[in-house]
């Protein structure tokens, strides 16, 4: 799993994409992700379409079907505290 340092865009594939297709952000500007340990950081689900964030909050609109922040929730189970 990788994830994209700029906008949280996750990855699940063996290498990281050349270009995030969210954000633009250069395949430099990815990290690793592991899940098995638990996330380093929340992972936010769109409600609405299902698109996965990992970040410290929910984005404020959905960037991939513009759905308002408040159609976002805590995903896998994780806490926005990390518990």
């Amino acid at each position: 799993m990788w994830r994209c340092k700029v906008c949280g865009y996750l990855a699940a594939r063996d290498s990281a994409p050349k270009v995030c297709p969210i954000c633009k952000a250069a395949q430099d500007r990815f990290e690793e992700f592991p899940l098995t340990t638990g996330p380093p950081l929340p992972v936010w689900r769109c409600k609405v379409c299902g698109y996965l964030a990992a970040r410290d909050s929910a984005p404020k609109v959905c960037p991939i079907c513009k759905a308002a922040q408040d159609r976002f929730e805590v995903f896998m189970g994780v806490s926005p505290t990390g518990g």
